[in-house]
């Protein structure tokens, strides 16, 4: 990879533009409603005049676009298989929102020929300039495709729900990640709480394991309560945010996503940007 490695150094002095925010957003576990979060996320962002792209990095089982009842011209794996652009497999979702499906493509990367990493890289890095937050709906777990994607973000989304197995789950991704990049910082969100008071309470079991055991401080953004409009909006494949924009669920993302813009306003602005820590990845691998 050495060979590569150069190619992205140049391409990064190169590039003198803006760059976006890059968040990864995961789960130790399926089922805990990881990708409905991250498009309405990017909903609740576009509607604040935030540039949103959300990249559907789900291995084999993207289904950001059944969410939002579009179906992909293109997915990531037609860039790497048939060489289609970057740009042209960007797709316009709901609020504003920008999208790329997911695919199997991804499986590839870490063995990508010299010519396609250059071109994979230089497109990237051009479409880090056109957005102000890049959402990496991740998969369930961990595997070595979208472990340097990770690690390579700006921040962490860490999804759980109440269930025992999604706490523990969610703790092990906590773990496994700060081994890999122990300054890298993680959000918790809580989904699907019977209660609010029961949501923090699960955060605070988390927050205060990664404390101790991690010596990790990390964010509790919030909780998302169990609330049925959110079935209604899949069923409809519209984000519930859309439809029903007062529901407790609504009402309960906008609060989380106004408590993480304060929070972030209040940081330094000196964070490394997504391809910078892509090359710190790809120097120090064996």
């Amino acid at each position: 990879m050495s060979d590569q490695a150069d190619m992205l150094r140049r391409r990064l002095e190169e590039h003198n533009g803006k760059r976006g925010k890059v968040i990864a957003v995961t789960s130790g576990k399926g089922g805990v409603g990881k990708s409905n979060f991250s498009i309405n996320f990017a909903v609740g962002l576009a509607q604040e005049r935030y540039r949103v792209l959300v990249i559907d990095f789900d291995i084999g089982m993207g289904n950001i676009h059944l969410l939002i009842g579009k179906s992909n011209r293109y997915t990531i794996a037609d860039h790497f298989e048939k060489g289609v652009p970057l740009t042209d497999i960007i797709e316009q979702g709901p609020g504003g929102v920008h999208y790329i499906g997911g695919g199997t493509g991804l499986t590839q990367l870490l063995s990508l020929s010299d010519r396609l990493f250059e071109r994979f890289s230089a497109e990237f890095e051009q479409i880090l300039g056109r957005y102000d937050y890049i959402l990496m709906d991740m998969g369930a777990g961990v595997s070595d495709q979208s472990l340097q994607f990770m690690i390579a973000a700006n921040e962490v989304f860490i999804i759980t729900t109440p269930e025992p197995t999604a706490i523990t789950d969610a703790y092990s991704m906590m773990k496994f990640l700060t081994k890999q990049a122990a300054d890298i910082p993680f959000y918790l969100i809580c989904n699907r709480a019977p209660s609010y008071k029961n949501g923090e309470e699960v955060l605070t079991r988390l927050a205060g394991a990664a404390g101790k055991f991690l010596n990790k401080d990390v964010s509790r953004l919030g909780v998302i309560p169990d609330d049925s409009s959110v079935s209604r909006a899949v069923l409809r494949q519209v984000p519930f945010l859309e439809l029903e924009p007062k529901a407790r669920a609504s009402t309960a993302l906008k609060q989380l996503q106004q408590s993480y813009l304060g929070n972030e306003n209040k940081g330094t602005g000196q964070e490394l940007s997504f391809m910078s820590k892509v090359r710190g990845y790809l120097f120090n691998r064996q």
